[in-house]
């Protein structure tokens, strides 16, 4: 986070904060391996934080293979806030996630900390409701023009878990294949259909993070995990992720590993 912070040289206008959670697979009984029902197996569900425009990791939580896309995030992302207006006063702070993410604490922490927000929603009876008008539009006019439909709207929806309504952004898509709707909790100075076509408001989709993912690919390691990451890991900076990486490759010389030895961390292992 400090190395993040000081690669400004001048106060930037905005900081866009995308997050994201992925699958690592585990191979042995460590902590925090459990089994994950959607994806089928039993791995680690890290959680990661990143600024949008560089891609930059700014905090990495290792949780349970059974744990909820949002678990933990609020926390960091209260920290997070806090550390970014302490070293940068008057910065635009935006954050963006899917779905996984919609959750009423996240919310509040954004809210409360004057953050603007892009997180998808997912799709659920009320909703459907809802866009049941704009879908059949859409559908219309893609088989009028044979061309891919795309219409927008926004509604106020009220989930139970929530204190109060807030506006739902939805994108009705008809594609050859059929429809593909699309619901965004906003809250930003973005026009609602920039929540789904803008790149810096892309409907709270992430960046696309495989490349980093790679990079971290030694978290994928049963012999890893239980050798370089302490139980108690919850989160760090690129610096300490470079240390790690330095462990492995010293420790695992024999094994070939083009991947981590072409990224970014990768490049500081000659340093060592």
């Amino acid at each position: 986070m400090e190395t993040f912070i000081e690669s400004y040289r001048t106060t930037p206008e905005e900081i866009v904060l995308d997050a994201d959670g992925w699958d690592a697979a585990t191979h042995g009984t460590q902590q925090l391996s459990c089994f994950h029902g959607y994806y089928g197996q039993h791995m680690y569900f890290p959680g990661l934080i990143s600024e949008a425009s560089s891609g930059y990791p700014l905090v990495l939580q290792l949780r349970a293979g059974n744990s909820h896309p949002g678990k933990g995030v609020a926390g960091l992302l209260r920290w997070l806030f806090w550390r970014l207006r302490k070293a940068f006063p008057g910065v635009r702070v935006m954050f963006r996630a899917d779905a996984g993410f919609a959750l009423p604490e996240i919310l509040r922490v954004c809210e409360r900390s004057g953050v603007g927000y892009a997180i998808g929603y997912a799709r659920n009876a009320v909703t459907e409701h809802k866009i049941a008008p704009l879908l059949e539009r859409a559908r219309l006019q893609f088989h009028q023009t044979q061309a891919k439909a795309r219409l927008f709207d926004d509604v106020y929806y009220s989930a139970t878990t929530w204190d109060e309504p807030r506006r739902l952004v939805m994108k009705a898509e008809w594609l050859p294949k059929g429809a593909n709707p699309r619901f965004v909790l906003p809250i930003s100075t973005c026009h609602r259909r920039s929540y789904m076509t803008d790149s810096t408001c892309n409907g709270g989709r992430t960046v696309n993070i495989a490349s980093r993912n790679s990079s971290l690919a030694f978290m994928q390691t049963a012999s890893v995990a239980t050798t370089l990451l302490p139980t108690s890991f919850a989160c760090c900076c690129p610096k300490r992720l470079t240390s790690y990486c330095l462990q492995f490759a010293k420790r695992h010389k024999e094994l070939n590993l083009p991947t981590l030895r072409s990224s970014a961390y990768g490049q500081c292992l000659s340093k060592g």
